[in-house]
């Protein structure tokens, strides 16, 4: 019998050298809560994502029940190329605690911590900055502003808080 867990950890390291995933590792640091420790597996291309899915267009795409996740996969491989293009590592992180609070990206920008909320949705809503006001209202490390990105068209500003459409 092929033990799926040991197989699935044995071909990690060759889809990573490949560059077909990468690891965004949690960020736990001056946490005095439990906090989820194991990281996060994203594809470098959505579009073979998307293929191995079985999402052929556009349409499916929109109607996939985890379309989010494509669409937070797709913002880290984004905002990724920015800094690759400039030589640098992407100082990303993501922070979740057991009791399911989440913050997609953490950005370290070395004297604080940028929290960033990925959102699919179209239609914007105050409500996608309250797991980021949480974060802020929990951590004693400096925080920059909160930042969502959605699926929308329109870029939204806020006290210390900036809303960036995914679609322009």
């Amino acid at each position: 019998m092929v033990n799926i867990q040991s197989l699935c950890e044995s071909w990690l390291p060759v889809l990573e050298t490949s560059y077909v995933i990468y690891q965004v590792q949690p960020y736990f640091r001056n946490f005095k809560k439990r906090l989820v420790k194991s990281p996060k597996l994203y594809f470098r291309d959505t579009g073979l994502a998307c293929a191995l899915l079985g999402i052929r267009s556009a349409e499916s795409l929109a109607t996939y029940y985890q379309k989010g996740a494509i669409f937070e996969n797709f913002i880290f491989n984004e905002l990724a190329k920015g800094y690759y293009n400039k030589g640098y590592r992407p100082p990303f992180y993501f922070w979740r605690d057991h009791a399911q609070y989440e913050v997609d990206m953490l950005i370290n920008r070395g004297i604080s911590l940028d929290p960033v909320e990925l959102k699919s949705g179209k239609t914007f809503r105050k409500d996608f900055f309250k797991q980021l006001d949480w974060f802020q209202s929990i951590t004693d490390i400096p925080t920059g502003p909160s930042t969502v990105v959605y699926g929308g068209d329109e870029d939204w500003e806020f006290e210390n808080k900036s809303c960036s459409a995914g679609k322009k």
